[in-house]
């Protein structure tokens, strides 16, 4: 039985101030379609048999939910939830069909021994879940496919080494550096260059700034200079 049901009748029971059909409305705003008066006819003329008296319409009440609770004959109905089902793409359909007919065929010929597999657990093997998305197989490219298994084979069996990219482990300190020399004498390369090339304004705006960078190294270079002694040009080299 209902149990919100049999509590909107033990309320009428117990109230003062609720009434026969406010009793009945709120048991067919419950239940809805699944109201119907005979069902509940014995139990709401039993509080009104006892009108006034609570304990006896108590009383009354769990002797009636006793008998509803233990008898076979009443049905418990349960509304079906109102799902969407999700319908399979058409591939995926025809497709295990033709697996379940491969299968049946197979099966004929007694080369499957045991159980079969389901067909969703052969279109989706646990096995091949690692192996990860391909590149190619977004675009459909059987090629692609093809070459990187034929590539991860290879691997496997030795015929190729695989290298790993380790560009982003390269120290910084082995890219090859310039001296302020270096750096000078390409800026003056460049100035020439901008004098002969390109378009004017372009030129002029980058020939300030090279003008302007090699004053910086000059300015560097002069500071980190060693000073040279008198003695290393009077002194001959050995």
């Amino acid at each position: 039985a209902d149990l919100l049901a049999w509590k909107i009748i033990c309320d009428f029971a117990t109230s003062s101030t609720m009434t026969l059909p406010e009793a009945e409305a709120a048991l067919q705003a419950h239940l809805g379609s699944w109201f119907e008066d005979p069902d509940w006819r014995l139990a709401l003329k039993s509080i009104m048999d006892v009108e006034g008296v609570v304990e006896d319409a108590l009383e009354a009440m769990d002797q009636l939910s006793e008998v509803a609770s233990s008898c076979s004959g009443i049905k418990i109905c349960i509304k079906p939830a109102k799902t969407a089902l999700l319908q399979k793409p058409k591939q995926v359909v025809l497709l295990e069909a033709e697996m379940e007919g491969s299968v049946h065929t197979l099966k004929s010929y007694n080369h499957i021994f045991g159980t079969p597999l389901m067909v969703d657990k052969i279109l989706d093997a646990v096995e091949e879940r690692g192996v990860g998305d391909l590149e190619s197989l977004a675009d459909g490219n059987i090629e692609g496919i093809a070459d990187t298994v034929w590539q991860e084979m290879a691997i496997v069996n030795g015929e190729i080494i695989k290298i790993e990219d380790n560009d982003n482990n390269v120290d910084d300190d082995s890219v090859e550096s310039f001296s302020c020399t270096d750096l000078i004498s390409l800026c003056q390369q460049l100035k020439a260059g901008c004098m002969q090339y390109g378009d004017p304004t372009s030129s002029f705006n980058l020939l300030w700034l090279l003008s302007k960078y090699c004053a910086g190294l000059h300015q560097e270079e002069l500071l980190n200079a060693t000073q040279t002694l008198l003695d290393s040009y009077l002194v001959p080299h050995l």
